[in-house]
């Protein structure tokens, strides 16, 4: 028997604010897997399928200003400086290492896939001293990198990003920084940084330095925005330029990337990046809030955020937060304004349902399921867990959702007679005051397969048999 326990999204960085608030439920999930019996016959091994280390949420090591909008790098320039932010996660989530490196020593194997957070992982130099924090070595410790899906049998595990076009990762660029890291040259054609890593290191970052909820509040697409509103009112005319300019962004992105690829290949464009585009290249809710800021690649340059970032950063206008931080009474009608827009904005949301088709995600793993066999794809990257079959041949696609913590609109809220703890609980996002707000909901995937790696027993593909939420033993 083999048996696999998968996590994905821990995002260990990003001190003082990190996403990962609960450490201690990671390290004693490491902890339990490593003391789990070991049946007679039975090898076991702990898959990380991506957003391991956040580099993303570490500061820059080559920023040459203290001001938050130039602070945070999309790619790590170098192996020193990647080394650099490692050891800093190290020092700051030592009992999570502490943990793996228990586990490591009772475990078959370790396999750690990159994600979209994570890619300096494949760097040579980082992998040696990731290894040596452990105690291991690349014989039981295994790193995919080079954009191959993991296959165990039945099982295919990937992140997932790959079916995000605002994520999807140039390996041919990574695959080039890595051959010249490992022989101490530069690289004469750098990676091509996606627009989700861009768009995280020069507004999420930055903005995550001012409100710490900014990368915690689910749905992103449909409540983050409209918070930032009413917090920060004077933003309406930035934010729609913000828009604008990502979406052009990651619109000539993948057009460029697919058209490259797919010329090398001799295949369609399609095939080049494989995250299916809208036209406009962001996802279809924030298409439908701006529809005038949306423009194609052909009608608008590339624009950097870093000038609007600074902007509002400096801004001293009375805000929301200004207002609640001098104590004064926040206008009613601009809180009714809030509650009645999210709670249209909510309206039919499935966000934290298991069942949730996700879109994209289920789509892909009902392709792959297809065109592999395998009857169980598992993915990360959204941070929403998900449970249920796709296609038409009882395959599953599972989701192991995320270990950061997590920040949800309590429905009760948005209802008219709940104006006044509505209003308390968006002033407290606003200040920063997220104690009892933010939780985790930690799941791992727990796939147990026969000597010929087959799923095993007849309730193997159920949610309750593979998605299980982790819970304090």
């Amino acid at each position: 028997m083999h048996r696999i326990y998968a996590i994905s999204d821990l995002h260990l960085g990003g001190m003082p604010h990190p996403m990962l608030g609960s450490p201690k439920l990671l390290a004693d999930f490491l902890r339990y897997v490593a003391r789990q019996a070991r049946a007679r016959g039975e090898t076991r091994e702990l898959v990380i399928h991506g957003d391991f280390v956040d580099f993303l949420a570490e500061r820059s090591r080559t920023a040459t200003s203290a001001s938050p909008a130039t602070c945070f790098d999309a790619w790590t320039p170098t192996q020193a400086d990647a080394l650099a932010k490692l050891e800093d996660v190290i020092r700051s989530f030592q009992d999570v290492f502490a943990a793996l490196a228990e586990c490591v020593q009772h475990l078959d194997q370790l396999t750690i896939l990159l994600g979209n957070h994570d890619l300096e992982l494949a760097l040579p130099a980082v992998r040696t001293r990731f290894l040596r924090e452990l105690g291991t070595s690349p014989h039981r410790c295994r790193f995919v990198v080079d954009n191959e899906a993991y296959r165990v049998g039945d099982v295919l595990i990937e992140h997932g990003n790959r079916y995000d076009p605002w994520n999807a990762i140039d390996y041919d660029g990574l695959r080039r920084e890595v051959s010249t890291a490992s022989r101490g040259e530069t690289n004469p054609l750098p990676m091509a940084v996606c627009p989700g890593s861009r768009l995280v290191a020069e507004v999420v970052s930055p903005l995550k330095s001012r409100y710490h909820f900014i990368d915690l509040l689910k749905p992103e697409d449909k409540v983050v925005t409209l918070l930032l509103l009413a917090i920060e009112p004077t933003l309406q005319f930035d934010l729609d330029l913000l828009f604008r300019s990502a979406a052009s962004y990651a619109t000539q992105w993948r057009h460029a990337h697919s058209f490259t690829a797919a010329r090398r290949m001799g295949v369609g464009a399609e095939h080049g990046i494989a995250g299916a585009a809208d036209g406009t290249g962001v996802p279809g809710s924030l298409a439908a809030a701006f529809p005038e800021a949306l423009v194609t690649y052909e009608e608008q340059p590339i624009a950097s955020s870093v000038g609007w970032i600074r902007k509002f950063l400096d801004d001293r206008v009375e805000s929301l937060r200004v207002l609640a931080d001098k104590g004064e009474e926040i206008p009613e009608p601009r809180m009714r304004r809030l509650q009645v827009a999210l709670r249209h904005a909510l309206v039919g949301d499935r966000t934290f349902d298991l069942g949730e088709s996700s879109g994209p995600y289920a789509a892909a793993a009902a392709r792959l399921a297809t065109q592999t066999g395998a009857r169980l794809v598992i993915m990360g990257h959204t941070h929403l867990a998900r449970a249920h079959p796709v296609g038409a041949d009882g395959a599953w696609y599972v989701n192991t959702g995320t270990w950061a913590d997590v920040i949800q609109c309590d429905p009760a809220l948005l209802e008219d007679k709940n104006l006044a703890d509505f209003s308390k609980w968006v002033v407290a996002l606003a200040r920063n005051e997220l104690a009892g707000k933010r939780a985790p909901r930690p799941c791992y995937a727990d796939v147990v397969l026969t000597d010929e790696l087959r799923l095993a027993g007849p309730g193997a593909l159920s949610a309750a048999a593979v998605l299980k939420p982790w819970k304090q033993e």
